[in-house]
């Protein structure tokens, strides 16, 4: 009865968080990245961290383009949609030989290194900021700090080896060391993370079909509106191209996705060009009409049964203006709300 509801399915509450998709652990440093815009200060930084002009993708280009050909190119950089999304973006994968993965729209935690790197980035800018010391000094700092879990620095990670700060080293600490079980590390603190978060997410891995009708979320607000399954994302994991009520196209993770067992779909198909100038309709705006006849006409019988002065077959010979007035509006209005009712004698019911 509650999928049924129009009201009910739009204001269903959100989903339960799924399962943690699991990345897989890079065999070597500088595989795998993950990048994101901070904004701090009226300016934007691109993290290593990288002053920007602007946030346009010519920009974020250059900016990439000089970090892949000092330190190599990656094999995936996993970003948000805007703007790494963007043609000219994407025009760098056709250059030098990477591509993107995608987080979902209004779903940053699918892209949490970097989230969480733009946090430890804007608290380590706020504190220079307020002792006005040196940003690149601070962030060096960071470079040799050894990270919880791995016992090794992001400088080892990366170079193997330690940085020199203005902190006093001893030269045998600055020795290059290979860092061998860093992988076996990381496997295990992934897996950790994902037994600690799955204890409360659904195991239920729901898949949708190509043009299935659904009901999608944009995760910011409760409310579920129709739409249509386009194809699987190619490039953002567990995510859908959708097309929504207006005939936008977007993006959605499953998470942000539910069955509609009610479908609202008859004139918007997957091949439509103009989805914007069709109708979308509701089967129970379409049967509204018949159920509330139909309402009308339980209504006026339990009116019937309470008064009791309307005879089921009145005599029309014995001339009693009681019996035969009703029974003359009856057949002559087929509406049970024209139905003129007589006022009860029993003091049983208000006058």
């Amino acid at each position: 009865m509650i999928h049924a509801c129009k009201t009910c399915a739009t204001f269903q509450p959100q989903k339960k968080k799924e399962e943690m998709v699991l990345r897989e652990i890079p065999t070597r440093a500088w595989s795998h990245l993950a990048t994101d815009i901070l904004h701090f200060g009226g300016t934007d930084y691109l993290l290593e961290i990288l002053k920007l002009k602007n946030k346009s993708a010519k920009e974020i280009n250059n900016h990439l383009e000089e970090l892949f050909h000092r330190f190599g190119v990656p094999d995936i950089v996993f970003s948000d949609n805007n703007p790494f999304n963007s043609t000219e973006c994407q025009s760098l994968t056709e250059i030098l030989p990477f591509r993107y993965v995608y987080s979902s729209p209004n779903y940053p935690q699918s892209n949490g290194q970097a989230e969480k790197a733009v946090d430890i980035a804007k608290r380590r800018l706020e504190k220079c900021r307020e002792d006005k010391s040196s940003i690149s000094l601070a962030l060096l700092n960071y470079r040799n700090m050894k990270i919880p879990g791995l016992n090794a620095t992001p400088a080892q990670l990366m170079f193997n080896r330690r940085m020199k700060t203005t902190l006093q080293i001893s030269d045998e600490m600055l020795q290059p060391e290979i860092q061998t079980e860093v992988q076996e590390k990381l496997k295990q603190r992934q897996k950790k993370a994902a037994d600690y978060y799955n204890k409360t997410a659904s195991r239920k891995q729901v898949r949708f079909e190509e043009k299935q009708p659904v009901l999608i979320t944009d995760g910011r607000t409760n409310e579920w509106k129709p739409a249509v399954i386009i194809e699987k994302s190619t490039t953002a994991p567990r995510s859908y191209l959708v097309r929504n009520e207006k005939g936008h196209e977007v993006v959605r993770t499953s998470r942000h996705i539910r069955e509609n067992y009610n479908p609202t779909l008859t004139t918007v198909t997957v091949k439509q060009k103009e989805a914007t100038q069709k109708s979308w309709v509701w089967y129970n705006d379409i049967e509204s009409t018949s159920t509330e006849n139909q309402q009308e006409k339980t209504s006026a019988s339990n009116e019937k049964k309470v008064t009791g002065t309307i005879e089921d077959q009145p005599d029309l010979t014995r001339g009693d203006d009681t019996a035969s007035s009703p029974a003359r509006s009856d057949k002559q209005n087929t509406s049970p709300s024209r139905i003129s009712v007589a006022k009860p004698k029993s003091s049983t019911f208000p006058t």
